[in-house]
């Protein structure tokens, strides 16, 4: 099947504001759990370099996202967060050597055999799934105590579920379900307060607030929720003015949307007929949403811990559903001209 077609069914599929997590789609859990279909050193290899600095074409960054082992149906989550890591215009995004996708936090070894910091964007895709599930790939050397969005989850049974416990009574450890860990909706201790439990986890497979992953046959390790205001995966919108800890536009998910928007724009503050300018002013926080041609204002900012009036929600969504045209589109154009076949 084409990529093409793969990205075009997604676009069909989406929610009608924003990128659902694994709840909503349970073959993402699957896909990433699965170490068979992590890229090669051969694939990354066959992917461009960009020195610090350089600018990386959207189209490249769509494609670089599926062949270093992203699904095509998150190209567009892949496209949003990566706007929010690094710096982005209507051309790209800055190769940085942390990775347009900042994976920053101590790593366990790439598959691929990809060094940390690579500026090759399809090994960075390589250290993003070991923020999703990592697998352990060696017998000597265990992945429990890695924060991770979707993979296993655990609590260990301690020296009565021990293997080397001639009298152990019970299992090495005891499975937790991936939403206990990593919830569906950002916690009240997170970004925003949880605006009253009403801002989504996640952008695609991308999650805010992660958890400890620990493997099932760890007797020593329990899976916990990453916790405190910056204790974030992807942690665009930790650092929100309306928290009273930053500058950031909005929280989480809406900090990503709103900075790919901004991406799509002229450089003046407008993307088309919306504006956005999600910078700080004068030392205050920038605004988006407002589409002046029809007297229509920007987002009011939401209240901490309180979920956003009607008013406000629908113009975060307004954000939110015209970063996923611009994304969907580019996903849907880079692959479109592509012979690649899955």
């Amino acid at each position: 099947m084409k990529l093409a077609t793969i990205v075009n069914a997604a676009i069909a599929s989406r929610a009608q504001h924003g990128i659902p997590g694994p709840t909503s789609d349970a073959s993402m859990v699957s896909h990433y759990s699965d170490i068979s279909n992590r890229a090669s050193a051969g694939d990354i290899s066959s992917c461009r370099e960009f020195a610090d600095g350089e600018f990386i074409p959207w189209a490249t960054v769509a494609r670089d996202w599926v062949t270093g082992g992203g699904r095509p149906e998150d190209c567009a989550a892949a496209l949003i967060v990566a706007s929010g890591e690094t710096s982005c215009t209507t051309e790209g995004c800055a190769s940085v050597k942390s990775g347009i996708w900042q994976v920053t936090s101590p790593d366990m070894p790439a598959p691929s055999g990809c060094a940390d910091g690579d500026t090759n964007a399809c090994c960075t895709v390589d250290f993003v799934r070991n923020h999703f599930a990592t697998q352990n790939m060696s017998k000597t050397t265990s992945t429990s105590f890695q924060v991770a969005c979707l993979g296993e989850f655990n609590k260990g049974n301690g020296w009565a579920g021990d293997p080397a416990n001639e009298k152990a009574t019970l299992p090495p450890s005891n499975p937790v379900p991936r939403g206990d860990v990593v919830p569906d909706v950002v916690p009240a201790d997170h970004s925003g307060g949880g605006l009253g439990g009403t801002q989504s986890n996640w952008i695609g497979p991308f999650c805010h607030q992660g958890g400890t992953s620990c493997e099932w046959n760890d007797p020593y390790c329990k899976s916990k929720p990453q916790a405190g205001q910056t204790g974030d995966n992807w942690g665009g919108g930790s650092l929100w003015r309306g928290s009273g800890d930053g500058d950031q536009i909005y929280p989480f998910p809406y900090y990503y949307y709103a900075r790919f928007v901004e991406s799509h724009g002229d450089g003046k503050g407008m993307t088309g007929d919306m504006h956005c300018h999600t910078m700080p002013i004068s030392g205050e926080v920038g605004t988006c949403g407002g589409v002046p041609s029809k007297n229509i204002p920007d987002c009011a900012q939401p209240e901490s811990g309180k979920a956003p009036s009607g008013e406000t929600q629908k113009c975060l969504d307004s954000i939110t559903d015209y970063a996923l045209q611009i994304a969907n589109g580019i996903c849907a154009s880079a692959f479109s001209t592509s012979d690649v076949a899955v």
